[in-house]
């Protein structure tokens, strides 16, 4: 946290208890600038935290919110949102299921923007996603359109040294696909 004066003191809460220095918690405070380190971190110190600087307070909240998402199957969504500062925990939940990183689900924090990547999405991965970080829980849907053969290829007879043409057409542009003999 960063302070426009020199020298103030600033008090650490978690859950509106004041925390004091001790193997767990570093405070350092040096001119403008304010720091609070959790070391060896655990489940007991889950929670929000907040400077308290004489009348002032800063507490941890998200500060860009999650947008729905709509992608052509197959193709990666993205999910994103900004918190008030860095290096903060979160955790990325899928229909309220904790999200594992994986080949499927790629989790990517830059400063305060945080990210969950869906990989090579389909059907399944429609659904509500929620982002907590300290007591703050924002969510959104993902919608995965699925890609739909509109004109099918058709069986075509040709007789030895012709030049043949197959064609299919489908609902989306920019779809990889794979053309496949027997």
């Amino acid at each position: 946290m960063g302070l426009s004066e020199d020298d103030i003191p600033v008090k650490w809460m978690l859950n509106n208890v004041q925390l004091e220095a001790n193997k767990q918690y570093r405070m350092l405070s040096e001119k403008k600038s304010h720091k609070l380190i959790i070391q060896d971190v655990d489940t007991s110190q889950e929670g929000e935290y907040t400077a308290l600087a004489g009348h002032l307070h800063s507490t941890l909240c998200v500060t860009k919110r999650l947008k729905n998402v709509e992608v052509i199957e197959t193709h990666v969504a993205t999910l994103e949102c900004e918190v008030s500062h860095f290096n903060v925990p979160s955790t990325w939940l899928k229909n309220g299921v904790e999200i594992e990183m994986s080949e499927k689900f790629s989790i990517v924090v830059q400063g305060k923007l945080h990210q969950l990547k869906i990989m090579n999405s389909s059907s399944e991965d429609s659904a509500e996603y929620t982002f907590v970080c300290g007591n703050d829980r924002v969510s959104a849907t993902v919608t995965v359109k699925s890609i739909i053969i509109t004109t099918m290829v058709q069986d075509v007879n040709a007789q030895e040294k012709d030049t043949v043409t197959f064609e299919l057409n489908v609902n989306y542009e920019g779809i990889i696909y794979k053309w496949l003999k027997n």
